[in-house]
């Protein structure tokens, strides 16, 4: 690599790890972050045993259980693994980018990529995204290696980077489906890379085996509704739209409905996927059919084929869990890019910071996630002596009590409850307690707030406050 290729990479990367760790802990954890927390505080024994009753296999909780033990409990402390993660990303792509399309391309794809809200916003969540897109984006760097020449060491990194995708998440069944697919056609179909077929071959047997102590709980996951119970809906294409736009626009406020940027990704990617080639008898559409090139084709294509096509049949669909298309997104847009002249590739570039600079912005300047901790210290700054907080769920009074340092008895109710089974648990604190503060979140058209705050004569609303996420309401008993 040149001098100048080193200095703009590390301009680049430089940026990718200020903007993902800007900030970092600014916002208070969400529900699904202090899940994250809550997981991560047992020991190993333990997350294996809880991570049985989610939807998510229990690699990124192990990983934080560690990187908690080194940089604390803080919010700043938690995310900072997915901060670390997402701009060890951005290296790895830098060098999968250089080996597939040339270090000139890898440049425009790692700014392209560093840039993306979409993977900064995960890369500041306790969740498993950040590692979800480093993982895959292992598993298509050796893959890359292995298409020009087989190494004991890329062999060895592609099975510890599968077995890791298949144990950060379960998309990540999608991903070795998808190099599994495309080993297939080009061994099979195009009748290349045949040295590589028995050392793949036994490749994919270690995964499975070290994948197989897994299996039961998956398919027992799978059987109790897996991540449906938390999936927005069905699998449709309007999905696929708005997911490309949440790629480069996240931070904008109804950034969805910005249809018109689709236009423009859709064109680069375009560009990157058909050459344009002139001829006597005028322009005609060509692709590049080397494998190298198929392949980035294929890891966009085959993963959102699978999710869609299953998700019109089971509801596994959520916007986030499809990060790992923005790998080849990426890779094709800088590719797309590239075929232009310097000066217009420039104007695309400039015109790209500014737009991805915006939406950065404004994912720093406005609230992205449940306000529990400004909920706690409104609360705390306004109670008075022997008020209760009810807050719905076991598990919401659990967060409350985190950022409210336990300085006013709560109790959890569960958001479903109604009827009489309700009263049973509401009314004796109705006579027990003078003021009560109720606490919702996740909790729409709850019969708790209707019981509670709008038919009980035996109540009177003193407060209300509506922060992102969380509701707080403040009730005088007769």
């Amino acid at each position: 690599m040149s001098k100048k290729t080193i200095i703009i990479f590390l301009l680049i990367l430089g940026v990718g790890i200020f903007v993902r760790f800007l900030g970092l802990g600014k916002e208070s954890l969400w529900c699904d972050e202090f899940f994250s927390f809550q997981f991560s505080k047992g020991g190993v024994i333990d997350i294996i045993n809880m991570t049985k009753d989610d939807c998510h296999p229990p690699l990124y909780y192990l990983m934080l259980h560690l990187w908690s033990c080194i940089f604390g409990e803080t919010d700043w402390g938690l995310r900072s693994l997915s901060a670390f993660i997402g701009a060890l990303t951005i290296v790895m792509l830098f060098f999968t980018g250089r080996t597939l399309m040339g270090k000139n391309v890898s440049l425009i794809i790692s700014l392209l990529f560093a840039l993306a809200p979409f993977h900064i916003y995960y890369s500041q969540e306790a969740r498993m995204y950040a590692l979800l897109v480093f993982v895959t984006m292992g598993c298509i760097y050796f893959t890359t290696k292995i298409l020009d020449l087989r190494t004991y060491h890329d062999l060895g990194g592609l099975l510890i980077f599968e077995v890791a995708t298949l144990y950060t998440h379960n998309y990540g069944l999608f991903v070795i489906a998808t190099l599994n697919i495309y080993m297939a056609y080009l061994i099979f179909v195009r009748q290349e890379n045949m040295a590589v077929f028995k050392s793949w071959i036994v490749v994919q047997i270690a995964v499975l085996i070290f994948y197989a102590p897994w299996i039961p709980i998956l398919i027992k996951q799978i059987a109790a509704g897996g991540a449906s119970q938390y999936a927005t809906s069905y699998a449709h294409l309007s999905h696929l739209i708005d997911l490309l736009i949440a790629f480069f626009l996240k931070g904008f406020p109804w950034y969805h409905q910005f249809r018109y940027i689709f236009i423009l990704i859709a064109l680069g990617i375009f560009f990157g996927i058909f050459n344009l080639e002139k001829t006597k008898g005028g322009y005609i559409l060509s692709i590049d059919k080397g494998k190298k090139h198929l392949f980035v084709i294929a890891i966009f294509i085959i993963p959102t084929f699978l999710v869609f096509f299953t998700g019109k049949f089971i509801r596994i669909y959520t916007e986030r869990s499809l990060i790992i298309i923005l790998i080849p997104i990426c890779i094709l847009l800088g590719l797309g890019i590239s075929k232009f002249r310097v000066k217009n590739q420039m104007i695309i570039l400039t015109f790209y910071i500014l737009l991805t600079t915006l939406s950065i912005y404004n994912l720093y300047q406005h609230p992205q996630k449940e306000q529990w901790r400004e909920a706690a210290t409104y609360i705390n700054a306004n109670a008075q002596s022997g008020d209760i907080a009810v807050v719905c769920t076991d598990f919401m009074k659990n967060l409350f009590n985190h950022y409210s340092g336990d300085q006013i008895a709560t109790i959890g109710i569960e958001r479903s409850l109604s009827g009489n089974d309700l009263m049973a648990i509401i009314d004796p604190i109705i006579i027990d307690h003078q003021r009560i503060w109720l606490i919702l979140s996740h909790a729409y058209g709850s019969p708790i707030k209707k019981y509670m705050v709008n038919e009980n004569k035996q109540t009177t609303l003193l407060k209300h406050k509506s922060l992102l996420g969380v509701d707080i309401f403040l009730v005088k008993t007769q």
